[in-house]
């Protein structure tokens, strides 16, 4: 059974084009692209095997964070705490989820070369 085939897919694909060019002025308006660590934290991601999300993705879609501390098995917790915030939600809104995970795999980097985040 083809779900699509009474669907006109041309239809379709306009549909998905607006939706994305909607997310995209959205983030343009809302999130903060300009980063000074970008370089670093792509460096970080490609060491670490961690793909990083579309610029246009807030950090309040949680599950790319989540994914980057459960593949490395670290609890996500911890690094809440140490941020001072309970759950991955309270994070900067203005930060694209790609910077958050940046953010991150710092402390995931200084975690595994000192066994401390802080690297004391």
């Amino acid at each position: 059974m083809n779900r699509f085939k009474d669907m006109d897919m041309e239809a379709v694909r306009e549909k998905a084009k607006e939706s994305m060019a909607a997310k995209k002025a959205w983030a343009v308006e809302h999130l903060d692209q300009e980063w000074e660590d970008e370089s670093h934290w792509r460096m970080l991601a490609s060491k670490h095997g961690v793909r990083l999300p579309n610029w246009w993705i807030p950090n309040t879609s949680t599950k790319y964070i989540k994914r980057v501390f459960q593949d490395k098995g670290i609890d996500i917790g911890e690094y809440l705490e140490d941020c001072g915030c309970k759950t991955v939600k309270q994070l900067n809104p203005t930060f694209p989820c790609w910077v958050e995970i940046g953010f991150a795999l710092e402390y995931i980097d200084e975690r595994s070369t000192t066994g401390d985040p802080y690297g004391l």
